[in-house]
């Protein structure tokens, strides 16, 4: 569909969730596209919710149309970024944006700058919720050839939530096809990482919390996702800020996911604290067993 404000840029934004009634509550909007996650069709393997929203990339169903930026995003865009243009008028984002400029751009409302350090933070960091992940993610850094340098500031972008010009759009499914493909050779979907409790530190292979093994490839999938970004420094993401359209600046300082949560936990357990969690998510993973 045509973006308002530009009549020659096409956009389609793909709104996707599990849940028929959250999406059937996202505005009606031209340029949106809402897809119920059960009913892509895809190979069976893949349905249901182990991977998570990430199932939309199977295949070419993000590619579909002829578009000038293509965007996937969740049905809960609204909740989750209330700063930014609702779906229901997020055509707006287009209206300054000219083709002749905007082919590095893309938007993504959970977005950081990093440099070096922090990139390296943030993939050690993987470990503090989900052991085995940051062991992961560093053999798809090796598998893609991805090296940091201190020259570039890198892209970070955390969940299945960015619009992309096409061009760009097409080049992120390549590397995630490819990256998806090789996971899977090696290790079907039950990949080697675990679940650590954020309070009391209590580690579990079956899930805690609303960290659920029923979607643990969806998981590593998000971070496959976030490598893509980190990937192309070269990029340049957009942000919408008290109305206006800007650039993303540098992280000034960034600990990486959880890391507070850890020193946290570490706390908790030296002084017994949380012990009546410890023993629900024991009492949890002894019944799912």
């Amino acid at each position: 569909m045509t973006a308002n404000g530009n009549h020659s840029l096409k956009v389609s934004i793909s709104v996707v969730s599990h849940d028929p009634q959250i999406l059937n509550e996202v505005a009606q909007n031209p340029i949106l596209r809402k897809v119920l996650l059960s009913e892509l069709d895809i190979p069976q393997r893949y349905r249901g919710e182990i991977l998570a929203e990430s199932r939309f990339l199977i295949g070419n169903h993000f590619l579909e149309g002829k578009f000038d930026f293509r965007g996937f995003v969740s049905a809960r865009w609204d909740q989750r970024f209330p700063r930014w243009p609702k779906l229901s008028t997020i055509n707006v984002l287009f209206e300054d944006l000219k083709l002749a400029t905007s082919s590095r751009t893309f938007f993504a409302p959970n977005c950081k700058r990093l440099r070096e350090s922090q990139v390296n933070l943030w993939v050690k960091s993987q470990d503090i919720f989900h052991p085995g992940m940051t062991a992961l993610v560093e053999e798809l850094i090796d598998f893609n050839r991805i090296s940091f340098n201190t020259s570039d500031t890198y892209n970070l972008v955390m969940g299945n939530n960015f619009i992309l010009p096409a061009t760009i759009a097409e080049d992120f499914l390549k590397f995630w096809h490819e990256s998806f493909s090789y996971l899977e050779m090696k290790y079907g979907l039950d990949f080697p990482f675990e679940y650590r409790c954020h309070k009391c530190g209590f580690n579990s292979s079956q899930g805690v919390d609303r960290w659920s093994r029923d979607r643990h490839a969806g998981f590593l999938l998000e971070r496959l996702s976030a490598l893509y970004f980190l990937s192309r420094p070269e990029l340049v993401p957009l942000q919408h800020q008290n109305g206006r359209i800007s650039h993303v600046g540098k992280e000034p300082f960034y600990r990486g996911h959880g890391v507070a949560q850890k020193l946290q936990a570490v706390t908790m357990r030296a002084f017994g604290l949380h012990k009546s969690c410890r023993i629900r998510h024991e009492g949890l993973d002894a019944g799912r067993h």
